[in-house]
């Protein structure tokens, strides 16, 4: 049987470890330092990622449904060149997409 060794945490150990209120002051420079490795996680957590997520979960619990509005915004987002441009633009683009998804789950909701 092995046993872990600090260098060894995994990214979920650490996550773990530091999302809570007060966390040890090491742990968190741990979980920095990772995250300096390696920003997938800090892109996954993005503020509007979230709210893509939070958002298609309110409207259905589908994982179809969730998988279709997932391919809905990345083919609005290639259609808009969000890869291309800036970031305040990509910010622009999320969130006119964002609306455009409210948007029309309104219009079905007040047509039905």
């Amino acid at each position: 049987m092995t046993t872990k060794t600090k260098n060894a945490e995994t990214i979920l150990d650490l996550i773990k470890l530091t999302d809570k209120e007060n966390p040890k002051p090491e742990d968190l420079e741990r979980i920095r330092a990772r995250l300096d490795e390696n920003s997938y996680l800090v892109k996954i957590n993005e503020v509007s990622e979230r709210a893509f997520s939070t958002l298609v979960k309110t409207y259905s619990s589908s994982a179809l449904v969730t998988e279709l509005y997932e391919r809905q915004i990345e083919m609005k987002r290639k259609a808009l060149g969000y890869e291309s441009e800036n970031v305040m633009v990509q910010m622009l683009i999320n969130q006119m997409i964002l609306c455009h998804i409210r948007l029309n789950a309104f219009e079905t909701f007040h047509a039905e």
